[in-house]
């Protein structure tokens, strides 16, 4: 079961499923502000008081109809994505009859997201409740907001990094190399650029200052021997890089206010710093803050699946189908079945979800 990450958020992402199976989505909804509410009162974003909180309008009004660039905002962005996200699974589970625990007794069920999916994953998995991921989420994306100084939000981004398959790991050195230089070297000072996903054999993600990465960009184009696409992502900070670091102590604390249900799980979930299942609930307290500063290992991860878990089916739930198909179907063997369930779906198409799941 496989979960989407920012960048994936678009307004009216929830318009069919609210419209279709209205009985299951509109409460969904209603906790979604109330949560958001309850949290800002506690913790609130940037540039507001706890006396200017107020419950109405809420997320759920940016989810469907904007306006796109406040719903872009990393603070909206991350519960947004995770919530929508876990309501095609909601709708499943409500209006269709999937049973994920049942279906984990007849073959191994793994959860894997990436980066904010983890989150989502980790509620699909049964981990988490919904009311805690979403807190967890807004208050992971007002702390990654604040990590970078207001002076500089014009000045970081993430772009991705699209090569021949076949050239990406020697693109990877260079790059390594590049940032490994010491001065004089091309990233201008007090700048930095890192590679922040690696999401498949010919994509990379790399995260920073808008003036490093074009430095980088540059020397690639000149010593790379190639000349990769460069494309920038629709997020608004450099997630997975050291600007970040000031959300891991936070992230800590925050997470040690959840309680887990870590025995009562329905299969593994698999973690984006260690591309391995988490072995207990100790390491997922630990890595999961760490997420924030780390590479997203997201190839690494698709391949322990299928390699040495034995993988062979893949459905992922989300706003953006074409992105979360992308990031599995390349680099898996051509047999593996892979269902991406997002908006527009038809009811009988849902039903074979369901079936293909087993639950």
């Amino acid at each position: 079961i496989i979960s989407p990450g920012q960048g994936t958020q678009r307004v009216s992402m929830i318009t069919y499923l609210l419209k279709n199976f209205s009985s299951t989505v509109s409460p969904l909804l209603e906790l979604l502000d109330h949560t958001i509410y309850e949290s800002d009162r506690a913790f609130p974003p940037t540039g507001t008081t706890t006396a200017s909180i107020s419950p109405r309008p809420g997320l759920s009004t940016l989810i469907c109809s904007g306006p796109a660039p406040l719903l872009t905002a990393t603070e909206n962005a991350q519960p947004a994505i995770l919530f929508t996200s876990l309501c095609f699974l909601s709708v499943l589970e409500k209006d269709f009859g999937l049973d994920l625990r049942k279906a984990s007794t007849r073959s191994n069920l793994y959860f894997l997201g990436h980066s904010l999916g983890e989150f989502s994953a980790l509620v699909a998995a049964g981990i988490m409740s919904l009311p805690d991921a979403i807190t967890l989420v807004r208050r992971r994306g007002i702390t990654m907001t604040r990590s970078v100084p207001e002076e500089e939000r014009g000045d970081v981004g993430m772009y991705a990094i699209i090569s021949p398959a076949g050239h990406l790991p020697g693109l990877i050195s260079t790059i390594n190399n590049f940032i490994a230089s010491p001065p004089p070297c091309s990233i201008p000072p007090g700048k930095i650029v890192r590679i922040a996903n690696h999401n498949t054999s010919s994509q990379i993600v790399i995260s920073g200052h808008i003036s490093a990465i074009t430095a980088l960009l540059d020397h690639l184009r000149k010593f790379s021997g190639n000349d990769p696409r460069a494309l920038k992502l629709n997020v608004s900070a450099p997630f997975h890089s050291p600007l970040m670091a000031p959300a891991v102590d936070i992230l800590k604390e925050e997470l040690a206010k959840v309680k887990f249900d870590w025995k009562g799980r329905r299969g593994d979930v698999v973690g984006n710093v260690t591309a391995s299942v988490y072995e207990s609930e100790g390491e997922l307290r630990e890595m999961l803050p760490r997420q924030a500063v780390e590479e997203v290992r997201w190839a690494e991860s698709v391949q322990y699946l299928e390699k040495e878990k034995g993988v062979c089916r893949w459905v992922g739930f989300g706003p953006e189908v074409k992105v979360g198909r992308g990031l599995v179907r390349k680099d898996i063997h051509v047999e593996s079945e892979v269902i991406m369930v997002g908006e527009g779906m038809e009811g009988k198409e849902l039903e074979e979800v369901v079936e293909l799941i087993g639950g």
